[in-house]
């Protein structure tokens, strides 16, 4: 059976729960993502993370990020009509949104994070399926993330630091990371080599950040009864979201 086109959505939604690809059309979604069908159903995932915040806490959860897409809404068109590659306008559009939105995200889960760990769901077994195939496609791609990131760098040039970096939990790149920052402390590095090193670690902390999020909610999801906290539920739908959505090429989401 042929594939069955899927129709071109209205262009736009509501801010505080759409996404850049929603001002976009199919045929760019398609380009730039290569799996329209899979785009278009992240792009509710990702309505589903701010309503599920919304009911829980009873706040919104993209607020700054909300009036970025507005702003992006506007600039757009404009930067189209000025003969701007469509793909590039895209791609700097999602790093300036998810710049914002990863910032958000991260922060307001923080400060509510008593609230949304005492609210848990029970998962039914079609979701968690689809929920533990998601997240083992996820964990397979960072983990290549991870690896490549530390085969590209040379501060840490030994194979024994590259294999020790590789290995590290969240927790220790970010002591590793909090060591470094600190100018008090004396430093290996010269000050160039010191901040070339700050920045990898930043990027390989949001790595391992998001793998050890995934971990946690697949260890849940495994349980004989799937229950699992909004808390984790979040960070697993957002961070599968962010992999697609944002593509690592495209430049650093840093915080």
């Amino acid at each position: 059976m042929a594939e069955q086109k899927i129709d071109q959505p209205q262009l736009g939604g509501t801010p505080a729960y759409a996404t850049p690809s929603h001002l976009f059309t199919n045929v760019m979604i398609e380009y730039i993502f290569k799996d329209l069908p899979k785009t278009l159903c992240l792009q509710d995932w990702h309505a589903v993370v701010g309503i599920i915040y919304k009911v829980v806490t009873g706040e919104r959860l993209f607020d700054l990020a909300a009036r970025i897409l507005l702003k992006l809404k506007k600039e757009i068109p404009n930067a189209i009509n000025a003969n701007r590659e469509p793909a590039m306008v895209l791609e700097a559009a999602s790093l300036k949104y998810w710049q914002s939105a990863v910032a958000e995200f991260e922060t307001k889960l923080h400060n509510k994070k008593k609230t949304l760990k005492s609210v848990s769901l029970v998962v039914s077994s079609d979701s968690t399926k689809m929920l533990i195939d998601e997240i083992s496609k996820v964990q397979n791609h960072l983990k290549i993330s991870v690896k490549k990131l530390i085969e590209s760098q040379t501060v840490f040039a030994s194979d024994s630091h590259k294999k020790s970096l590789l290995s590290a939990p969240f927790a220790k790149v970010s002591q590793i990371k909090a060591e470094l920052s600190d100018k008090k402390a004396g430093s290996k590095f010269q000050p160039a080599e010191r901040q070339q090193a700050i920045k990898l670690l930043e990027e390989l902390e949001q790595l391992k950040k998001q793998c050890s999020h995934l971990k946690s909610a697949l260890h849940s999801l495994k349980k004989s009864v799937p229950v699992i906290s909004c808390d984790d539920l979040l960070k697993c739908m957002f961070y599968i979201i962010l992999v697609h959505m944002h593509q690592k090429p495209w430049g650093t989401i840093n915080l």
